[in-house]
Parts: C-alpha cells; structure tokens; sequence
C-alpha cells in the first residue's frame, strides 16, 4: 500500500485546524480585538506555504534522479546511533549540571524557579559562557531530541529489549535536560520532533507511533509528562514569589496578552476543590495559545522596534570574541507570536508574502527528500529541523528558540561522528545502496 507525500502537508493544517478551534472554546481571551484580522493573515501564510511547497515538490520531482534499490537491514549502526545520541545527551545533561554548579554558583535545592532566576542572572552579568562545560554540555544535551527522533523513526529495526532500555533512557535524560537547563523549549521541541517523525513513518506505510499495544499509554505519558512537568515549574514560581496561585494566574495570563471570561469563572467557581489544578492548567495553556494574543497586539502597534526572529543567534554570536551586534528589543520581548505573527511584526504585509514563499520552498524541499529512498544525515537534519519548524509554527518560530542554534551544532556534531556510516536516515527498515540505472 503506497502513501503519499502529501500526509506532510495533512498534518500541518490539522494541527492548525485544531489549534483554532481549541483557542476558540478556551476560557481565556486575547486583551487586543484582532482576531479576524490575524485569522485572515495567518490562513493566507499557510496558503501561499501550502501552494509553494506542492509547486516545489512537483519541479524537483521533474528532476533526474538516481535510483536506490534496498539491499540489507543495517540494524547494528542505527542501534549504535540512537544508544550514542541518548547517552551522550546525558553526559550533556552532566556537563551543564556541573557548570551551574560550579561555576555560576545555582542553588538546586531550594527548587528550579529560584534556580532558574540565580542562572539568569549570572548570565545577564557576563558577557561570554560561564565555562567550556556549558558550551559543550549544551550542544551535547540538543543530541537528546535526535537520539528520541531517530529512535521514534527506526524503532522496528532496534532489537525490543534495546529500544525499551533507549526509550527509557531517552525520557530520563529529556526531563533531566529541561531541569537542569530551566526550560521547556526541549519538552515542546521533542513533541514537535514526534509528530514530524510520526508523519515520515506515515509517509513510509508505517504507524504514526510504534508499540501496537501501548502507543496510546506512549502519547498519554508524553503528554501528561510534559503538562504535569510545566504545572509544577509554574507553582514552584508561585511559591517562590509568596503568591496565592490564583493570583499567580491571573497576572501570569494578563501579561501574556490574554484575560478571563465569564465562562472561566464559572468553571473555577464549580470546581471548588481541583482550582489549583484549574489555574495550573489554565497557565499551561494561555503559554502555548499566547503567540496568537501578541499576534493580535502586533497589529495594535503603531510603530514596531527593532526585530523578533533571529534573536537567538544573534545573542548567542555575541557572546562569542569579537563579534558584537547591535540588536534593539523588540515590543514584546520575552513572548512569542505564533511564525506568521513574527514575520509580520518584522516585515509587516508583504513578509507574509514573502515567509510563506520561503517556508513554502523549505518544505517543498523536505518533502521531496522524504520521497527518496535513501536520505543522508544533512538531508535527515533539514527535513527534522524544518519539520519541527512547520509543526511549531502555531506557537513560535521554532528557529529561533535558544535551543535551536544549539541542535544544529548537534545535526554537526552527529555528522562528523557518523559521516563514514552507510545507511538510510528517514526509512524504517531497510537501507540503500546506489544503483546507476
């Protein structure tokens, strides 16, 4: 039975579709009146994208290519990839652990709120990294989301009792990252890797998510995980400030853009005995429904300063010798916008225009390396990395988190160890040697 390409495409406007829908039932409003207007413009981006990426696909197609014919099972390397990916990510974990530690002084003990307020601080006093452990602990820990991709996308070639053991090892080491760095950005990056990988698996024939029996307990947990992890970093940060964490909510909510409704009220008045898990929740959620909110405050702005995407960079370049970028703050630092709402607060209409056709022409591309048999690890790294950045688009620009700069250096890192291996990166079961025909 052959699948198409095109699940790709499925995928990224079912996750819109329903990332509309829930945002219109949920309890919380945007505090700036623009709805329709982000809306329409966020429906043309993914339709300029969307058109683009299929033109795309169709010219490459066109093209002359070399055939590949499947010749044996390399189930030895992929194991060796995934085991080294995992473990190394951990000894990253380790080094920035370390670095915290030592170096910057971070009190882990009295929680990762405070800890997180004493890190950020001692990075605002300095001007370079703290250590080489933090350099390289950071590039390390990125190898997290490639190893749990890798494995997601090659778990049937993997001998059972390993891939449960690299699974295990893979979710230990992915809450150990986030707690030591003091961020979700990985939480919401891997999710996003999953859903990417899950779509090549479909475009593959193969099941969105492995483990017949249990693929439902696997989503459940991947999920509770991270909403449970996310609750609890947010009532650490409440107890931190001494703030009743129904106060803690409200403000939470109303400085990312959004305010309660008669409706959410209600709800917490009716559940008089779950509210802490109500406001929790609810804080969750306005933090991944808030790009839309400051979407709609971008179009309120009469004049837009400085500029929101490539920020990352930026910063993380000028920590580096030698090298100092002017980079005035934009409007709502420290928020997201959902992709389309960054690109519009740079490039106002015609950056729609112009970062659909962009986007439009990476997916395009990464579509048709999806379709080959036989991809490398730089094809394997484009088509993850764009992916993610598609997937994520209704929350962020997905290139831009403090993350990002650091996973390519990971895609690099895995290269060089890998750049002798002979095998295919996005096919399940097989790999592929070349045959001229």
């Amino acid at each position: 039975m052959k699948s198409s390409v095109f699940i790709i495409l499925k995928y990224y406007v079912i996750i819109w579709v329903l990332y509309f829908l829930t945002l219109a039932i949920f309890p919380i409003k945007s505090i700036w009146d623009n709805s329709e207007i982000v809306f329409l413009l966020t429906i043309f981006y993914l339709f300029i994208t969307i058109i683009i990426s299929v033109v795309t696909l169709s010219f490459l197609s066109k093209t002359k290519n070399k055939n590949y014919i499947s010749i044996y099972n390399n189930n030895v390397v992929i194991t060796k990839l995934v085991f080294y990916t995992i473990t190394i990510s951990i000894l990253g974990g380790l080094f920035v652990l370390y670095d915290k530690i030592i170096y910057q002084g971070i009190d882990f003990s009295r929680g990762p709120a405070i800890a997180r307020i004493q890190w950020q601080q001692s990075a605002q006093l300095r001007e370079s990294f703290s250590s080489v452990f933090s350099v390289l602990g950071n590039i390390l820990s990125s190898l997290n989301i490639i190893g749990l991709g890798l494995l997601h996308l090659h778990w049937e070639i993997i001998k059972k009792q390993k891939r449960i053991i690299f699974l295990l090892f893979g979710l230990i080491g992915l809450f150990f990252i986030s707690y030591v760095s003091g961020g979700r950005s990985i939480l919401i990056m891997v999710i996003s890797s999953l859903i990417g990988i899950g779509a090549i698996r479909k475009v593959r024939c193969l099941p969105f998510l492995p483990m017949k029996s249990a693929r439902k307990i696997y989503l459940i947990l991947i999920m509770a995980s991270a909403l449970l992890y996310s609750m609890y970093i947010f009532n650490e940060r409440a107890k931190m400030n001494n703030i009743p964490i129904e106060i803690y909510a409200h403000n939470w909510i109303n400085e990312l853009g959004g305010e309660e409704t008669l409706l959410y009220n209600e709800i917490v008045n009716k559940f008089e005995n779950s509210k802490s898990i109500i406001y929790l929740s609810t804080v969750v959620a306005s933090y991944i429904y808030h790009g839309n909110w400051i979407f709609q405050g971008i179009i309120d702005l009469n004049s837009r300063s400085g500029y929101s995407l490539f920020r990352t960079w930026v910063a993380m370049l000028n920590r580096l010798p030698f090298i100092s970028i002017d980079m005035k703050p934009y409007h709502f630092s420290g928020y997201f916008a959902t992709l389309p709402g960054f690109i519009y607060y740079d490039y106002g209409f015609y950056g729609i225009i112009m970062g659909g056709l962009i986007h439009g022409i990476l997916l395009g591309i990464s579509m048709f390396f999806i379709k080959k048999k036989k991809t490398g690890p730089i094809s394997f790294a484009f088509i993850h990395f764009i992916l993610m950045t598609t997937y994520l688009s209704p929350i962020g620009a997905a290139f831009d988190f403090m993350l990002s700069p650091l996973l390519v250096l990971g895609y690099i890192f895995v290269f060089i160890i890998f750049r002798y291996r002979n095998f295919s990166w996005t096919i399940s079961h097989n790999t592929y040697r070349l045959i001229n025909t």
